[in-house]
């Protein structure tokens, strides 16, 4: 007889839990990847994130360098200056900045940005649509122009332009194309805003306008050399000169102290003992300012450098009777040196040399001191000299003493002025 053997498998009963367990199982891996706080969705939102903190950091570091290089050059940032140029011109890339209600605002690699007034930048949403696209013609580029027209048209592929903005924040509003006067050299930044609020910046670059001439304000003179027991210090505190030049992107201000043989980039108050400045501004080779003169009203018959540097080789020479004699009463040619408290009642030492007409012909050295009032408080004669030799002569400085004329009714030259212990 055969036997019968036991099949052995899967029920259906089985084989439905299976399903059942496998569905379940399947739903939650489907919540856990899809969900509003699935994996995905925070991958995507870490992505975000960190491409929003990479685009805060890009414009933060525009910024900063834009700082660094503008208040080097005596140029203040501020967030007007930023919508005007200075961060479209900075980053190079697709980005749209205006200044509005106090706030720069604008588009950088689609996201919306905001700039506030304490310079903290905040990414905003990406934005969606096709953005409009800018063109511009100038009316000339011929250089000493008076003044430029920059025609600006906007297109859009979908929907319409809504308004333009122009450089002087003023909107126009349902117009793709618009005229504008530029009466200076600068960078000028036009924003197209489309029907979908996106928008588009352009900056225009006019060079060819003649700076306007710079204007040199004197804040303080003096500058001149002062005697101290210790020597005459130069003390270039004094002459304090402020120099106004018309503000430009492109602009670079210059100043010189010796009559335009050398120039300094101008970066603030000049302290000077020079008696003539001049001011420029320079945008390029061609085209660049009126130089500004400003004549310094200062003694012109100081004292210089060879009168105190120690060496008896070097002298100063006076040939014209350039500071008046009316406190004196006499011609002549005159030195004047101003002197501090600290020479009152100390022996000073001349080393002069009197030039001698003629053979035989005498002159003496005079020395007046006087006070700040312009009044004499005593005077030294030398005695009579009739060759052309180097001499000394020791006078005392009088108390209240503000500076000391030295003159003869020929020519001069002082060698060395200082304080003897004698």
């Amino acid at each position: 007889m055969n036997k019968i053997r036991s099949a052995k498998g899967i029920t259906l009963v089985a084989l439905v839990i299976t399903v059942i367990i496998l569905l379940i199982l399947a739903g939650v891996s489907i919540a856990t990847l899809t969900g509003d706080n699935g994996l995905l969705n925070r991958a995507t939102q870490a992505k975000e994130k960190n491409l929003k903190a990479q685009l805060k950091e890009e414009i933060e570091l525009a910024i900063m360098s834009i700082k660094i290089r503008e208040i080097s050059k005596g140029n203040e940032v501020t967030l007007q200056s930023l919508a005007n140029g200075q961060l479209v011109e900075e980053m190079q890339t697709q980005i749209s900045a205006t200044l509005e209600q106090g706030q720069v605002v604008g588009e950088y690699k689609e996201y919306e940005y905001i700039i506030d007034q304490n310079y903290n930048v905040t990414i905003m949403d990406y934005v969606v649509g096709i953005k409009p696209e800018l063109q511009y013609t100038l009316s000339t580029e011929q250089v000493g122009a008076k003044q430029v027209i920059i025609t600006v048209s906007a297109t859009i592929s979908e929907g319409s332009i809504s308004k333009i903005i122009q450089p002087d924040g003023s909107e126009i509003v349902d117009v793709s194309e618009v005229s504008y006067t530029a009466n200076k050299s600068d960078q000028y930044v036009f924003t197209a805003v489309g029907s979908n609020n996106r928008k588009t910046s352009c900056v225009v670059e006019i060079k060819n306008i003649l700076p306007v001439q710079p204007v040199i304000n004197i804040i303080q003179t003096g500058g001149y050399p002062i005697f101290t027991e210790n020597g005459v210090l130069a003390d270039k505190n004094k002459n304090s000169i402020e120099v106004q030049y018309q503000e430009g992107a492109f602009n670079k201000n210059y100043y010189s102290e010796d009559g335009g043989s050398t120039w300094k980039e101008y970066t603030g108050i000049i302290n000077t003992i020079s008696n003539n400045i001049q001011a420029k501004t320079v945008i390029s080779q061609d085209v660049e300012s009126t130089v500004a003169t400003k004549q310094i009203s200062v003694p012109t018959d100081v004292l210089t450098e060879k009168g105190y540097d120690g060496k008896t080789s070097t002298y100063v020479e006076n040939t014209t009777g350039s500071y008046p004699m009316d406190i004196i009463g006499k011609n002549g040619y005159p030195f004047r040196f101003f002197v501090d408290e600290s020479t009152w009642n100390k022996m000073c030492n001349i080393k002069f040399n009197i030039y001698i007409g003629s053979i035989g012909y005498k002159r003496q050295l005079k020395v007046a001191f006087i006070n700040e009032k312009n009044e004499i408080l005593s005077t030294y004669t030398s005695g009579t000299v009739i060759t052309n030799t180097v001499q000394d002569i020791k006078v005392q400085i009088p108390e209240k003493t503000a500076f000391i004329i030295v003159y003869v009714d020929l020519r001069l030259a002082i060698y060395e002025v200082s304080i003897t212990q004698e």
